[in-house]
């Protein structure tokens, strides 16, 4: 049975509201509310004058707006989604609660400089949604299922890579380099964090992290976590001039392989892939590239949407919502050295 965490909005008609119309916003969440029926973006507020431009070009429909502050006076919508930079987002959050929306809110929910502003909630009281788009990826979820019905025996060992082309990102705005928008830590290691605690299917009893500064400023991070059963993952982040993401995960009976989100992952033992592996792999990455609707973004982003929405029409909880948006930045804290100073949330099993 589906926990209540808010009246169900039952209209034919949804009316959303962006917060932040940088490049996320404008070529996924755009996009992906536009192939959804009974959905519509009524307002959009950004500072940039160029990103309203923008907006009034791409939605022309849509009312824009400097601030968010002042659209929320001006409008009345069903929910908001959050896409401004790391720094803003909790206050953004904040004000949509005191005007009773819901929020979808990318991630990071908060940086670990704010976490003595987060209010003492359960994940009904919050109405919010994180994005945390690599669990709704099927090969990621493929690897879940295998670790958890024991394709490869007794889980042992993670290794993820997660490289990101940084100059990709900041062709309209350049947030992910400055000092205050929580850098690698909170922009990949909020999603790193999330993915090994869904593959190990708990939360790890310890955390670390070291950091390296290559050509920005600890734009290397590697993250060490342990987990119940002597379970340890290895997490390698970084802002680089190219993407690449992989993952390998180890059990007493074989590994599963997972060389390029894109492609598919493959049960190998001794580490080895076979010839059909690979032909398989590149059969995707080709089928995804010809269609690049299909690609891991793109399709996570409307899973995730899909989501939310689906919530906001029934009235079932949000998830992940507050509670794990919580937890996982107290990890992010625990691995930068700072203390844990997040309340704890208030159970009312909607987190069950």
């Amino acid at each position: 049975m589906k926990t209540r965490s808010h009246r169900a909005i039952t209209i034919s008609t949804l009316d959303l509201a962006i917060i932040g119309y940088g490049r996320l916003a404008r070529e996924y969440y755009v996009p992906a509310l536009a192939r959804m029926n009974g959905v519509r973006i009524k307002a959009v507020a950004d500072p940039s004058p160029e990103s309203r431009y923008s907006a009034k070009k791409g939605i022309p429909l849509a009312h824009v707006y400097q601030n968010y502050q002042e659209m929320f006076s001006q409008e009345s919508f069903n929910a908001v989604l959050i896409a401004s930079p790391p720094s803003s987002h909790l206050m953004a959050w904040l004000e949509a609660r005191k005007n009773r929306v819901p929020a979808f809110v990318e991630k990071p929910f908060a940086l670990t400089s704010q976490m003595q502003d987060l209010p003492h909630l359960s994940d009904a009281d919050a109405a919010l949604m994180v994005n945390f788009n690599r669990r709704f990826w099927s090969p990621y979820q493929e690897v879940i299922r295998a670790c958890r019905n024991g394709t490869i025996g007794v889980l042992r060992h993670i290794q993820f890579t997660f490289h990101t082309d940084v100059a990709r990102w900041s062709t309209i705005t350049k947030h992910r380099l400055s000092p205050d928008e929580g850098g690698v830590l909170h922009d990949l290691g909020s999603q790193a964090v999330d993915l090994m605690c869904q593959i190990a299917n708990c939360a790890p009893g310890r955390i670390s992290g070291s950091f390296t500064s290559r050509r920005w400023n600890s734009d290397s991070v590697q993250l060490e976590l342990e987990f119940a059963g002597g379970i340890q993952a290895h997490c390698d982040l970084s802002y680089d001039d190219q993407n690449r993401e992989a993952l390998i995960v180890t059990g007493s009976a074989g590994s599963l392989l997972l060389r390029e989100p894109n492609m598919t992952p493959h049960v190998a033992k001794n580490g080895r892939l076979s010839v059909t592996a690979y032909l398989e792999d590149y059969a995707w990455l080709g089928y995804r590239g010809l269609f690049p609707g299909h690609r891991m973004l793109r399709q996570t982003i409307m899973h995730s949407l899909s989501t939310f929405i689906e919530s906001l029409r029934t009235g079932s909880c949000f998830k992940p919502g507050y509670a794990e948006a919580c937890e996982n930045l107290r990890l992010l804290a625990r691995a930068a050295g700072v203390a844990d100073i997040i309340p704890i949330t208030a159970s009312d099993g909607a987190h069950d």
